[in-house]
């Protein structure tokens, strides 16, 4: 398959230093290979802030219904604790 090129569709932070990053995955045609869910290290370095993904810390979704599954478990773990109720829109 080759090197995947990637666009962040989503980012958010889950520890002082580390975030979660959803992006798109594309071949080398351009054309979308699915999704990745990954870890980012962050540090600051010189004045300035290094980006590091870590490597085996990421989880290959390979569609829409994937991507939208995810979605639906992560809405149902909220929910189960207590942060929200699954039918109610999440304003927080």
């Amino acid at each position: 398959m080759g090197r995947l090129n990637y666009k962040e569709l989503a980012k958010a932070k889950t520890k002082e230093n580390r975030n979660v990053v959803i992006s798109e995955a594309y071949d080398s045609k351009g054309e979308s290979v699915g999704y990745v869910i990954a870890e980012q290290f962050v540090v600051q370095e010189d004045g300035k802030e290094v980006n590091l993904f870590l490597k085996h810390s990421s989880m290959g979704i390979m569609d829409k219904d994937g991507l939208m599954n995810m979605y639906k478990a992560i809405t149902h773990a909220c929910s189960k604790a207590g942060l929200f109720k699954e039918n109610e829109q999440n304003t927080k």
